[in-house]
């Protein structure tokens, strides 16, 4: 009985030590830094950049303040963990199945910029239903040859590009970067000019 307990409470101890170790934006340090201002530049030059509107509904409700948001894309895993929310940020679900139907935090101005008037739905208690503005976004591919990097973005976190995923910058704010999977970009977004695809790592930095 007693080697069984004592069992027990080695197990109770070891259990959690997995989620403790396992910190994402931790993890992201394992990966290179690249400076997105130049490699999104690079990759005009060259013309494999695009232009595409996100202009697929999606559900969206009030965060709580102080409300930390996982955006977390089904089979890949965590992309970014918010900032704890501030009065009046927004919560954003994609409707996309082939994701997970991620969701993210978005603040009070740049979701009025992005969305307009809500619709009402009855499917989904507590969430409106929005339809994007359309503003226009230039986008690049990561080419298929590079290897995962991160880079920050326009909220200050560190994300990770993967091989395929997409880099957006709104035309209106070319200071402005931030990542989309592709999973989730070619769910959400319409394309008006196809990116050229890169067959090498074309950047440096």
């Amino acid at each position: 009985m007693n080697k069984q307990s004592n069992y027990l409470k080695l197990l109770l101890i070891l259990l959690p030590l997995p989620a403790l170790a396992y910190d994402e934006q931790a993890s992201l340090e394992q990966y290179p830094t690249k400076d997105i201002v130049v490699y999104f530049k690079q990759a005009q030059q060259k013309g494999l950049t695009g232009i595409a509107q996100k202009s697929k509904s999606v559900y969206a409700r009030l965060a709580a303040p102080g409300e930390i948001i996982k955006t977390i894309i089904k089979g890949v895993g965590t992309e970014v963990i918010s900032s704890p929310a501030e009065e009046g940020d927004w919560v954003v679900e994609n409707i996309c199945p082939a994701t997970g139907n991620e969701q993210y935090l978005v603040e009070k101005a740049k979701f009025h910029q992005y969305y307009h008037d809500p619709v009402t739905v009855s499917s989904k208690p507590n969430y409106l239903r929005f339809i994007p503005t359309g503003k226009m976004m230039n986008y690049f591919i990561v080419p298929e040859t590079e290897s995962a990097f991160t880079f920050i973005n326009s909220w200050g976190k560190k994300q990770l590009l993967r091989a395929g995923d997409i880099v957006i910058q709104p035309v209106s704010q070319p200071q402005s970067f931030y990542h989309v999977p592709k999973q989730s970009f070619f769910c959400t977004y319409n394309i008006l000019v196809t990116a050229h695809k890169s067959s090498n790592n074309f950047a440096s930095n």
